[in-house]
């Protein structure tokens, strides 16, 4: 029988798919599965392949630990907690392939009996844990992966890509709770017949498009070591090459005081600062640190979908709906039970290691101490860029500049396009949000810059510690006043970011007064 994609629709209960006890267990696997995977980068020196931005992060972590630098695992096997939780990263990676493919089969099954859109975005929602999740796993077992076979996941994988990406490219219309989710494959059959334009989110849609395939591609070329090896060896001879530019740029400096060489200065210092910045770049956005945090938002990013979409529906009139899906019954009672099933797997893993071990050696034993890759040694600021960035005292402020503000950034993102602005605003204003998001980004951008600027001349240096300013709080107070100004920086943008939001309905409308489609002024 054909479906009907103008006429009114009721909406009834599915708590298969939206059921308690369904959200808890795709949700519940989603942050165990987080948390697990910042275990293991804390406690396990092989899980992954830390780049020097890890290196920095976990010895500044453990320094006051030891006292010195390094962490002391303070098992007796200390191998097995490694073992552990990569059993349990496992076996949580491959429960998320076949619940992710297994949700979206029945969810395209359903599609043609007369799913609701409703019902088919969280569908979609559940699938979304399922992928991130995975991916993440995909990159915390990287070693391990690439000695076992991974042509199956990496498949299986793909696969659940392909529905989901269809998935999400159906969610761009807006449309009603009860409106039939066959009708979202197939505009042309209803959009004629309503007196107003279908209109199209296409910059949310693409934006979680973005986040999944890039990470997808990502993960599968750090998973065979020959590509991404071959891929790094590129991008250092890139790096030296600029290196190897800026410094003969620096050697062409005259000493003159003349204007022409104060240009040429400035515009060496421009370079350099740019330079770092790419560096900085390149090293913080391919650590495992920041993996970790993408993983929390990209949950968060889903959980805000998810509960968005499931608390809507409980608001309506419609009670029973919300009622009939919070029913205990078998089908929200077994995935719950099935969360136990990686930790007995683990479980056992462990414990058979663990008398294998005690008969090989019954002496404790324990890991050596995290070391840093090199001294961090306080040098004089330099204009040139050639020395070892992460030699420098002021360097690691830079890093937590530019990791705090991306964690901004992506605040703004899940406010922009997740929440009220991702459904509404962002599909009838859809150049205006970007606008706004886009000059958000260039402000943290530009703060990024002139504070990297400002620590990597040494002429600015040498102006402030001359200064009577300078050399008060330098004189005992050294350590919070290099603490001062990224903080303030952090508070500031963040500040202005909230009084923008509530204070205007858009900044490029502030700017710009007669752009299209601006709301009108209110008295």
């Amino acid at each position: 029988m054909p479906i009907n994609c103008t006429a009114q629709h009721v909406l009834k209960a599915n708590p298969d798919v939206s059921g308690k006890g369904v959200l808890i267990a795709f949700v519940a696997t989603a942050y165990l599965i987080l948390f697990f995977c910042a275990s293991s980068y804390l406690l396990c020196d092989s899980v992954a392949i830390p780049t020097r931005i890890d290196k920095m992060f976990l010895d500044s972590l453990w320094r006051p630990a030891n006292g010195r630098g390094g962490s002391v695992t303070h098992s007796r096997h200390p191998s097995l907690t490694e073992k552990s939780l990569n059993e349990i990263v496992l076996a949580f990676s491959d429960q998320q392939i076949v619940t992710g493919i297994a949700i979206l089969i029945s969810g395209f099954v359903q599609i043609e009996k007369g799913l609701s859109t409703h019902h088919w975005a969280n569908i979609v929602n559940l699938a979304w844990f399922s992928s991130v999740s995975h991916l993440t796993t995909l990159t915390m077992l990287r070693k391990y992966l690439q000695k076992k076979k991974r042509l199956w996941r990496l498949i299986g994988m793909a696969l659940m890509l392909v529905m989901l990406a269809c998935g999400m490219g159906s969610l761009g219309y807006y449309y009603k709770a009860a409106h039939p989710a066959w009708c979202l494959f197939r505009p042309n059959d209803w959009k004629k017949e309503l007196m107003t334009p279908p209109y199209y989110n296409s910059i949310y849609v693409g934006c979680a498009l973005t986040v999944i395939g890039l990470g997808y591609v990502a993960r599968v070329i750090l998973l065979y070591p020959s590509t991404s090896d071959s891929i790094k060896k590129k991008l250092e001879k890139y790096r030296i090459g600029i290196d190897g530019y800026l410094v003969s740029q620096h050697a062409r400096i005259p000493k003159s005081a003349r204007p022409i060489p104060v240009l040429w200065r400035i515009y060496y210092k421009i370079c350099c600062s740019f330079y770092v910045l790419a560096v900085l770049a390149i090293d913080l956005y391919s650590s495992m640190l920041w993996e970790i945090t993408w993983l929390g938002f990209t949950l968060v990013w889903g959980t805000v979908r998810l509960f968005r979409e499931r608390n809507f529906i409980q608001q309506t009139n419609d009670t029973n709906v919300g009622w009939d899906e919070n029913i205990w019954g078998f089908g929200q009672v077994l995935p719950i039970v099935l969360l136990a099933l990686p930790f007995a797997s683990a479980y056992e893993a462990m414990n058979a290691d663990f008398y294998d071990e005690d008969d090989k050696n019954d002496s404790p034993s324990s890991t050596p101490p995290r070391t840093s890759p090199q001294a961090f040694t306080v040098l004089n600021p330099l204009d040139e860029c050639s020395f070892d960035l992460y030699s420098t005292p002021w360097f690691s402020k830079v890093v937590i500049l530019q990791y705090g503000l991306s964690l901004t950034v992506l605040c703004d993102a899940i406010y922009f396009f997740s929440y009220d602005l991702g459904t509404w605003d962002l599909t009838y204003q859809p150049g205006i949000i970007v606008a706004d998001y886009a000059i958000w980004l260039s402000i943290n951008f530009g703060i990024v810059w002139v504070f990297t600027l400002v620590c990597a001349d040494s002429d600015l240096h040498i102006l402030w510690f001359n200064s009577s300013l300078g050399r008060r709080l330098s004189q005992g107070f050294s350590c919070i006043a290099a603490w001062t100004i990224p903080i303030v920086l952090l508070i500031g943008a963040s500040v202005a970011y909230v009084i923008q939001m509530y204070t205007n309905p858009s900044l490029i409308c502030v700017v710009w007064k007669n752009w299209y489609r601006c709301p009108a002024k209110t008295s």
